[in-house]
């Protein structure tokens, strides 16, 4: 058999004698460069996948990344709930701080404690469900039921979560209930109703400047620039809304001049969160919630999506800052990868700083909110 060899010599005294021209190829586009939040999250995502730092996690357990919060200084917050054998783990969640060039700066998890639970309930959901009602004076409705793993003070349980809307004796509530799925006991129980309590003061000087809606000539007191953020009647649901631009009656039992005070407030807070502190909206990702004056209660609520506000002894709807402050500041806490969760001090206390960074923020003088 013959073979034929070519040597690389002979292969460029070839090429050197052809005459035929070949047309340059352009040079290939540079790829694209990752994002500084795209390098953030890449290196908040391997972090929790080798389980750096506080983030150890036994062989049943993954992270499912939840929410990305962009902050100041090239700074970005990733959340990841922690779910066992399939099942969401609450109260194991996780945080990790990375910066965008890729760089993880820190780590927080809810819980160093191992999991090791069995995954099929012994006690039926509807007797779980049964038992979470009478945690409730009255229930309206059942919101959701789950099965899941509970942890608190490093110790997990199989469990039925029933969360259910209602009542207390005295105030409005959205109820989470951990039934123990083995025996059927109440492991532990949230309310995502947080109260806030504070007496009216008024905003000022007068004619304040908000932000509304005019759609056809109708006014609206819908925020066009934070999406999100409306104020209603309670007692209707319905959005104010007139055929003039201009608002209250400067009295504080008018529910639409206290629908100008929760405005100005929601309005103010949003534009401190971003100038202070970098965050992109109330809920971080460029979005607010409804406001409803006209709460028949001495207080003012989160309920997990939206604020009412109630009056104080003298039927005055208590639309000032720091009363708006704090149950935004709820929500705030609520919406933020590490927030204070389940802690209800910490999250009382997350409140009035957000209602007080606020008034400072506003610095309006006296006889108003000053702060």
């Amino acid at each position: 058999m013959n073979r034929r060899m070519t040597t690389a010599g002979t292969v460029l005294a070839m090429l050197t004698g052809l005459t035929v021209g070949v047309a340059a190829q352009p040079a290939s586009a540079d790829p694209p460069q990752p994002s500084s939040q795209e390098l953030a999250v890449s290196a908040a995502d391997r972090a929790v996948s080798s389980g750096l730092d506080t983030l150890a996690k036994g062989p049943d357990e993954q992270y499912q990344r939840q929410a990305v919060t962009p902050w100041i200084n090239d700074l970005y917050s990733v959340a990841y709930q922690r779910t066992y054998r399939g099942l969401p783990v609450v109260g194991a969640d996780a945080v990790v701080m990375a910066d965008g060039k890729g760089r993880v700066r820190a780590t927080q998890s809810s819980t160093d404690a191992r999991i090791s639970v069995p995954t099929q309930p012994t006690v039926a959901a509807g007797a779980a469900e049964a038992t979470s009602r009478t945690k409730l004076a009255s229930v309206d409705r059942v919101d959701s039921h789950r099965l899941v793993v509970r942890v608190k003070d490093g110790k997990s349980a199989l469990a039925w979560e029933t969360v259910l809307i209602g009542r207390t004796a005295t105030a409005p509530s959205r109820l989470h209930v951990f039934v123990d799925a083995s025996t059927g006991t109440v492991l532990d129980q949230i309310d995502d109703v947080k109260a806030g309590t504070g007496n009216s003061q008024w905003n000022g000087p007068n004619p304040l400047t908000i932000d509304t809606t005019n759609s056809g000539g109708t006014y609206s007191l819908r925020d066009p620039n934070r999406p999100g953020l409306t104020c209603a009647d309670y007692s209707t649901g319905q959005v104010f809304s007139k055929s003039s631009d201009s608002w209250g009656n400067g009295q504080a039992s008018s529910k639409e001049t206290g629908c100008v005070d929760v405005m100005w407030a929601a309005q103010k807070e949003w534009n401190m969160l971003r100038d202070w502190l970098g965050r992109n909206g109330h809920n971080g990702t460029g979005g607010s919630w409804p406001v409803k004056v006209g709460l028949n209660d001495v207080n003012a609520y989160w309920d997990g999506s939206s604020v009412s506000i109630g009056h104080n002894q003298a039927n005055q709807w208590i639309g000032s800052m720091d009363v708006v402050g704090h149950e935004f500041g709820h929500g705030l806490d609520q919406f933020t990868p590490g927030g204070a969760g389940t802690e209800p001090g910490l999250g009382e206390a997350t409140g009035d700083i957000m209602g007080a960074l606020t008034e400072a923020y506003t610095n309006e003088p006296s006889p108003y909110d000053t702060p």
